[in-house]
């Protein structure tokens, strides 16, 4: 549920960097690394009449003060001043916020001592979305009441009272009250549980939250990315299975064709010593036939010459006369 949250604030520089962040001409000025700060809407914040110089001179001066008194709290942990965060109520209108904030300052005077209230920021420049801690919803900030006062109590530092559960307990009833009485809104309404936790902390928590989400949702996405690469890898293996059974047929025929390849040449060289005996042989042939020519036609001169031979004899003259003569018988006279 809503209520005022209590940070605590130790060292000088401690106070003064939170001062510098609340005041409105700083946050002009400089550069925060919060980003929620939205400067078109600091101009609407509202603050007391001290500047940041007098600010922090105001808290110096009541600090050194109290030192000088008797018994003063000097410890080195000691708390110094104590940061008071006051959410507007949820139902709160937008007009009534700045009169509900100077309402509860003035209970913060009551309670703790107008000289203690060192100073008092109301920034509407800080809303942003957030993810709920404990729901996990979406939900926007609202406007809200800083206020910076020293834990003084009987003359001396007092962290301790300043923020006992007596104390806290009596200043968010009385905040409660008067947002009943005076604008008709819960201030505890029970919205959600208590927390003690800065309004940093909250947001670092809604930050986290909101990056664990992301975080989540990118996860499922890489899950379902991380499934479809499965299934890729399925298909890329199948496929690279069936790619190396299609190389190895591809080899066994290559080693086929190889092997055919050999045979044909070793084929082909048969035939070709084949074709060159046959061409010896036939050469070979034409040689013997070449031969038995020259050896028929000397053979027929030989028979020639013998023929002449026998016509030349005697016998052959003789027997030529008798025939010639015979004929010559034969013939008629004339």
């Amino acid at each position: 549920m809503a209520s005022v949250n209590f940070e605590k604030l130790k060292t000088p520089q401690q106070v003064k960097a939170m001062l510098r962040h609340c005041d409105g001409e700083e946050r002009m000025e400089a550069n925060h690394s919060n980003i929620d700060i939205d400067k078109s809407k600091t101009s609407g914040n509202m603050q007391g009449d001290l500047d940041y110089t007098a600010t922090c001179q105001k808290y110096s001066e009541r600090i050194a003060f109290l030192d000088t008194k008797p018994g003063a709290n000097k410890r080195k942990d000691r708390v110094t001043c104590f940061g008071l965060n006051i959410p507007a109520p949820k139902n709160l209108k937008p007009e009534d916020e700045k009169a509900f904030f100077l309402a509860a300052i003035k209970i913060i005077i009551n309670q703790y001592g107008e000289d203690n209230i060192i100073q008092y920021y109301m920034h509407q420049d800080e809303k942003h979305a957030y993810i709920h801690a404990g729901t996990g919803e979406r939900c926007m900030s609202r406007s809200h009441l800083q206020c910076y006062v020293v834990p003084e109590h009987n003359g001396k530092l007092n962290g301790k009272w300043f923020s006992s559960r007596a104390n806290m307990v009596k200043l968010n009833n009385s905040i409660h009250r008067m947002a009943q009485e005076q604008f008709g809104v819960m201030f505890m309404d029970g919205s959600k549980r208590k927390s003690r936790k800065t309004v940093e902390q909250l947001k670092n928590e809604s930050a986290c939250l909101a990056i664990q989400q992301e975080l989540d949702a990118q996860k499922m996405a890489l899950d379902t990315q991380t499934a479809e690469v499965k299934k890729e890898k399925q298909i890329i293996l199948q496929t690279k299975v069936m790619l190396y059974e299609q190389k190895s047929d591809l080899d066994q025929r290559k080693d086929s064709i190889k092997a055919n390849e050999d045979d044909s040449c070793a084929a082909l060289q048969d035939a070709a010593t084949l074709r060159d005996a046959a061409m010896q042989v036939l050469l070979r042939v034409q040689q013997l036939e070449e031969e038995d020519m020259q050896l028929i036609e000397l053979g027929k001169q030989k028979r020639r010459r013998q023929w002449v031979s026998a016509l030349d004899s005697d016998e052959v003259i003789k027997a030529y006369h008798e025939l010639n003569g015979r004929l010559n018988d034969l013939v008629p006279q004339k």
